[in-house]
């Protein structure tokens, strides 16, 4: 049950396109280590490319609660909010995701 392990072969299944079985490794991977930040942040991966954006957004925003430096998925956030027609907030967090990523844009 070691949870970094767990979390790589979801990360091959997400990077293979199998992201069914990604969100099912990733959830594994969270319910024995509730604190693994990693898992949170690749099961909201999972959740933008199925298009499952308001699930990606209480991904990233856990990720971001247990680890606030933690700031590689911001992007998506944007880009989820755009997903959902919500602009004011896709606006806010392109702005937050410019600070570390100079060159993103929706």
């Amino acid at each position: 049950n070691d949870v970094n392990a767990i979390n790589n072969l979801g990360a091959v299944y997400l990077n293979s396109g199998k992201i069914p079985q990604a969100v099912e490794v990733f959830k594994k991977a969270i319910a024995i280590s509730p604190g693994y930040v990693n898992g949170y942040s690749n099961l909201g991966l999972c959740y933008y490319e199925l298009k499952q954006y308001q699930a990606c957004i209480e991904m990233i925003t856990k990720a971001l609660q247990l680890d606030p430096k933690d700031v590689k998925d911001i992007p998506y956030l944007a880009l989820c909010y755009k997903g959902l027609g919500n602009m004011p907030e896709a606006l806010k967090y392109e702005a937050i995701a410019k600070q570390y990523y100079s060159n993103f844009k929706l």
